[in-house]
C-alpha cells in the first residue's frame, strides 16, 4: 500500500507543480473499489479539473492500478491529514486526533489520542491531551505533554475548532481544548475545495 501511495505521489507532485500547485499528500483506500485521494494546497476549481485529467492519464499510462478505481482531487480541508513532520510543525496550536501503529508503554491498550500540538520537529512532536481524552486522567499531573515519534503514527488528522456559541438558556458550550489553550491560538481551518471530479 505504501509503495503504491509513494508511486502515485511521485506522479502527482510534478503534475501539480506544472499547474503552480503543491502536493499535500496522497491516500489510497482499497477497502472495496480502489479509491485514490490526492490533496493539493490552495487549489481552485479549474486547477482541480486540470490536475484530475492529467493524473488520470498518467495513472492509466503507468498502469499502477488494475481494474476500475476512483480518483478524487481536492484541497486538504479543515480536517486535513498530516503526511510529513514538516506539515505538522506548521500546525503547532492545532487540535489533532492521532492513531498509533502500536500502544505506548505508558498507556497499554491505547492507540488513539486527542490533543493540541505543543511542539514538533523533524522526528518528534508533543501533544497536550484534551479534557475529553480518557488518557488524560491516566497521565501524571506533572506530565503536561506526551511525546510521539512521527514514524510510529498511523494517521494524524486536524480537528476543526470553531468559536464557542452561547445557546439561549444553555450557557456556554464546553470547549474541546485544554483549559490553558485559547481558541484564538488555534490556526484557522482552511475550507475544503473538493472539485467533485471522480475518475472511474
Amino acid at each position: 500500500m505504501g509503495n503504491l501511495t509513494d508511486k502515485i505521489a511521485a506522479l502527482a507532485a510534478p503534475l501539480a507543480r506544472s499547474l503552480g500547485l503543491a502536493l499535500w499528500g496522497v491516500e489510497v483506500d482499497r477497502s472495496q473499489r480502489p479509491r485514490v485521494r490526492v490533496f493539493v494546497e490552495d487549489i481552485g476549481i479549474d486547477q482541480c479539473a486540470g490536475l484530475s485529467r492529467l493524473l488520470s492519464l498518467s495513472l492509466d499510462a503507468e498502469d499502477l492500478i488494475s481494474g476500475p478505481y476512483v480518483l478524487e482531487v481536492s484541497s486538504p480541508g479543515m480536517d486535513r491529514v498530516f503526511f510529513t513532520p514538516e506539515q505538522l510543525s506548521r500546525a503547532v496550536g492545532a487540535l489533532v486526533d492521532l492513531t498509533l501503529f502500536e500502544d505506548l508503554p505508558a498507556f497499554p491498550g491505547r492507540r488513539r489520542f486527542r490533543g493540541v500540538v505543543n511542539s514538533a520537529d523533524a522526528e518528534v512532536f508533543s501533544l497536550r491531551l484534551t479534557q475529553d481524552d480518557p488518557a488524560q486522567e491516566a497521565a501524571a499531573a506533572a506530565l503536561e505533554e506526551i511525546s510521539f515519534n512521527f514514524a510510529a503514527v498511523r494517521k494524524v488528522r486536524q480537528v476543526p475548532v470553531f468559536p464557542e456559541k452561547v445557546l439561549p438558556g444553555k450557557g456556554r458550550k464546553k470547549s474541546l481544548l485544554p483549559a490553558n489553550v485559547e481558541n484564538d491560538k488555534t490556526p484557522s481551518p482552511i475550507p475544503n475545495q473538493d472539485c467533485g471530479l471522480k475518475r472511474e
